[in-house]
């Protein structure tokens, strides 16, 4: 909707605008509405679009299904009117509750410096408060070791005390210390990552069953978390989701991009800091998948059942496990991403508005995963120190603005010294994919060649035509056949990007090397008495969009180890199914 004013405002002026509106919301869907007597009211106000300047003047889209939010800041002082059954909360701080005598209670809330209010109601709410004690979670030798690695003073980075408050279903008051848990555990790592919660309250909500929809969602000072009856801790849900939507009051809500525009600013961001918080809080291996041990062995598709190393738990049902038991097997950072990546790597450019993507899957990747591992790439490429300080600058630099892709560009720039822009460039502007391979090891005895020798025994001709298996090895100084090993890399994807090699002798030898990933391929060859082991491509698992990491290494020998533990793996999996079949059965 666009007004016409009577007459323009000038820079410097303001204008007062009184807007009377009716809202009627719909079923729960796509993050707010009502069910039966939940109610999530977000989207329900007409919202003032963001002056952009002259040149490109006012920025209002409309609400699409994927594109969630684009406005500016402003102080918000709410009033809501409910009956007085109703556990209500909202954006901001409750300051004020007063009964009206008539079966309604009226709440005021008020907020400075956010660009959006959102409310809950439900009569089912229990609410639950406690308090986020800063002292308590980061200690003064924590505060010291930070200020030396932000190169600020101590002060810059202390945090502040914030006053939880839980919106829970009933019948999930026994997660209630969980959920406080994740929320401290996000609120400590975000401050001291990029800066303090400058807000006094934070509100979150748990949608009844049915609303499910409403949940998972953000808006300044309040999210949705949600959870279910079932929630054993090791899948850490609901604490990847609380995490997840705390995080997007940094990457959203203080830091406000235009998500309609560049929802990779938003969700990107977001999606990599809760991975790094998760494992900061709850230790490196909080995404693996186990396999044997005391947690057992999964049936496909049922990694959420109680497990151990006798029985499987199904209900109330127990079904003995057969076959044998394999070590326990880790998945590398980011798995998760990594696959959601893979489904579909060149469906999109990143850069894109939010509803111009192929489809939602293209929208998850290009907006959550994908950029995800390009930030977690340049951390492990720039280093944990230099990236560190990359990021709190460019969340510090753009506290209560509207940052564009080309900020952050610049900010990694200034701040490690170093042009990425060619790795960001092909990261956000292009479908290409980055696959570094290497495609085969030899390692091959060095022969005399054809000619007339003189040696102690006289003068020897080697004739061309004499096989080359019958011909007098060359031999290095120390009296060993010469073995002239050959690594032969390639480049598989249109992505280019440095990376690095190892090289590995039977002898216990290693060779590193850097190649700039030019050109389609790249020999490296070596003459030693030892014979070459292996090669690998970025051993240090430091490139996560590589696309296949099956290819990144190869040995002069094969190595059936793996074939045979994958091939047992899916065999006691079979073995499990079909008994647990036969028991249904």
């Amino acid at each position: 909707m666009r007004v016409h004013l009577p007459e323009a405002v000038a820079p410097g002026d303001s204008i007062r605008v009184r807007i009377v509106f009716r809202t009627k919301l719909h079923r729960v869907f796509a993050r707010s509405g009502y069910r039966r007597d939940f109610f999530m009211a977000a989207q329900w106000f007409p919202k003032i679009g963001v002056y952009e300047g002259d040149e490109k003047g006012w920025n209002c889209h409309q609400y699409h299904a994927h594109s969630e939010f684009f406005a500016d800041y402003g102080t918000y002082d709410v009033r809501l009117t409910l009956p007085d059954r109703f556990v209500v909360g909202a954006t901001g701080e409750r300051i004020e509750e007063s009964r009206n005598g008539d079966g309604t209670t009226t709440y005021r809330y008020y907020q400075e410096d956010v660009h959006d209010f959102a409310w809950t109601a439900s009569p089912h709410y229990v609410a639950v408060e406690r308090d986020f004690v800063a002292n308590e979670r980061l200690s003064r030798a924590r505060i010291d070791s930070l200020a030396d690695l932000y190169q600020t003073p101590p002060e810059s980075v202390e945090i502040r005390d914030v006053r939880m408050i839980l919106l829970i279903q009933p019948e999930h008051l026994d997660q209630v210390d969980r959920h406080f848990e994740a929320l401290s555990n996000a609120i400590l790592s975000f401050g001291t990552r990029y800066g303090p919660y400058p807000y006094r309250t934070i509100t979150f909500y748990d949608p009844p069953r049915g609303a499910r929809d409403a949940g998972g969602m953000e808006y300044p000072t309040l999210f949705g978390a949600g959870t279910s009856w079932i929630a054993p801790e090791d899948r850490l849900s609901p604490e990847g989701v609380i995490v997840h939507e705390f995080g997007h009051q940094y990457w959203y809500g203080l830091v406000a991009n235009n998500e309609f525009e560049e929802p990779w600013l938003d969700e990107g961001f977001t999606t990599y800091s809760t991975e790094k918080v998760l494992d900061e809080a709850y230790g490196p291996d909080h995404a693996y998948k186990r396999i044997g041990g005391k947690e057992g062995i999964p049936y496909p598709g049922f990694d959420w059942l109680t497990i151990d190393t006798h029985t499987k738990t199904f209900g109330r049902i127990t079904f003995p496990l057969v076959g044998i038991y394999l070590e326990n097997v880790p998945v590398e950072a980011f798995a998760s991403r990594k696959r959601s990546y893979l489904s579909g790597p060149r469906l999109d450019r990143l850069d894109q508005n939010s509803w111009s993507f192929y489809n939602d899957n293209s929208y998850w990747i290009n907006a959550y995963s994908r950029p995800a591992l390009m930030l977690a790439t340049l951390e492990n490429v720039l280093g944990k120190e230099t990236w560190a300080r990359v990021m709190r600058r460019y969340h510090q630099r753009f506290r209560y603005r509207h940052p564009t892709s080309e900020d952050f560009i610049r900010t990694v720039a200034e701040v490690s010294g170093l042009d990425m822009e060619d790795f960001l460039r092909q990261s956000l502007e292009g479908t290409v994919t980055l696959d570094y391979a290497v495609d085969r090891v030899t390692a091959d005895t060095v022969r005399v060649k054809p000619g007339i020798y003189d040696t102690p025994e006289g003068r020897v001709e080697i004739k061309g035509e004499e096989e080359i298996e019958k011909r007098p090895t060359v031999e290095t100084e120390e009296g060993k056949p010469l073995v002239r090993n050959e690594v032969w890399l390639r480049r598989l994807g249109e992505f280019t990007f440095p990376v690095d090699l190892l090289v590995t002798f039977e002898d216990g030898e290693v060779v590193t090397e850097h190649w700039d990933g030019l050109s389609p391929w790249k020999k490296y060859t070596y003459y030693r008495s030892a014979r070459i082991e292996s090669a690998e491509i970025d051993p240090l698992h430091q490139i996560l969009l590589d696309t296949d990491r099956s290819n990144n290494s190869r040995t002069l020998e094969a190595n059936r180890v793996p074939v045979l533990r994958w091939s047992s793996r899916w065999l006691l999996w079979m073995q499990n199914l079909l008994h647990l079949a036969s028991t249904f059965g």
